[in-house]
């Protein structure tokens, strides 16, 4: 039925980063990202990693911490994320 099912048609060369981001509530509108993520490839090979939890202007949903196991006392003293996306986006530059 689905020829390509279950494999990538996605080239992405051998330079990129992953991007990772987990939410304070199931949807977007209602919840911030607690935690940004992402992991620098060269060559094929992990070169480096980002990975900041950040503190939602609103309590975490009770059914987000079960999922992303990140707690309200987590983040508590974490930084917004208006102070770390400068930084990420600096560690992504203009990466795939």
């Amino acid at each position: 039925m689905r020829d390509l099912k279950g494999k990538s048609t996605l080239v992405l060369g051998d330079d990129f980063c992953i991007i990772g981001v987990k939410m304070s509530a199931g949807m977007i509108h209602d919840g911030d990202i607690i935690e940004l993520s992402s992991i620098k490839v060269r060559n094929g090979i992990v070169v480096d990693t980002f990975d900041e939890l950040l503190k939602p202007r609103y309590p975490i949903f009770y059914n987000s911490m079960v999922i992303t196991k990140i707690s309200n006392a987590m983040v508590e003293n974490a930084p917004r994320f208006g102070d770390v996306i400068e930084r990420f986006k600096e560690f992504i530059g203009d990466d795939i």
